[in-house]
């Protein structure tokens, strides 16, 4: 598969959605534009319905923690994190879903959203008929530092009215 469409949702109203269409043996955007509706990306894939579909998910709606946890976990054990930073979270732990980004001893780098928001949005692009191939959360697209780069501070980028950062691997 060559070609990708692209789609980042702005959760916070007005609800806006930015999508683009990359060719990747030409390393080409063929087409973007935006849709104030999710039924508006419907007609953005007509032309090639075989495009992969990447969610490019907000980092505004993550939260990226470093975390100890004494012990080894299983995968399938992950959100169980969740309760070591209970306190922090303004909401119940039940609403919450974590990804490990990385693993190193009992220090564990994690990335965690609201599952029923991320669930909603795929649920709703599968009914148009956009099957979700790929979830990345958009500013872990950004570059990573070169290892030669001993003053790296990171990578900002505005996109629209938001400014994306990045300040190492799993931030």
């Amino acid at each position: 598969m060559s070609e990708y469409l692209f789609i980042r949702p702005n959760l916070s109203m007005p609800r806006d959605y930015c999508w683009f269409a990359y060719d990747d043996v030409s390393k080409n955007i063929i087409s973007s534009g935006h849709s104030d509706t999710v039924e508006g990306l419907a007609q953005t894939n007509t032309g090639s319905p075989e495009r992969s579909v990447v969610l490019l998910y907000p980092a505004s709606a993550c939260i990226y923690r470093n975390i100890s946890f004494p012990g080894k976990l299983k995968k399938s054990a992950y959100n169980s994190l969740l309760y070591v930073i209970e306190d922090d979270l303004a909401e119940d732990v039940e609403s919450f879903s974590v990804r490990v980004l990385e693993k190193q001893g009992n220090d564990y780098s994690v990335l965690i959203y609201r599952h029923s928001q991320l669930r909603s949005l795929e649920k709703a692009l599968e009914l148009l008929g956009l099957s979700v191939d790929i979830i990345v959360p958009d500013v872990l697209t950004l570059p990573l530092p070169d290892k030669n780069q001993t003053e790296f501070t990171g990578y900002v980028m505005k996109f629209n009215d938001v400014w994306l950062g990045r300040n190492g691997k799993n931030s």
